[in-house]
């Protein structure tokens, strides 16, 4: 696959996840440590969702429930009770 073609896919894939968070309770997780793609600011994840809940900062690669697997389950805890399910 060729790299344009990647950040097609990879630009098709942060607008499905976008459009799936915009009525839902959000915490977006973010890898510092990643090589591949430097975090976005925190700034930039409030205006993208709307009912952002948390943005986690890591001092992690690009795979933070690998490598952090305690501080991704409290993220996916905090959505979980802000549900209430």
């Amino acid at each position: 696959m060729r790299s344009d073609q990647q950040a097609a896919l990879a630009g098709d894939l942060i607008a499905m996840i976008e459009a799936l968070g915009l009525d839902r309770p959000v915490v977006a997780v973010s890898a510092l440590d990643d090589g591949l793609r430097a975090p976005e600011p925190a700034a930039e994840h409030a205006a993208r969702f709307p009912n952002l809940i948390d943005d986690v900062r890591l001092r992690v690669g690009h795979n933070p429930p690998q490598e952090a697997p305690g501080a991704f389950a409290d993220a996916v805890a905090r959505i979980r009770l802000r549900a209430g399910t």
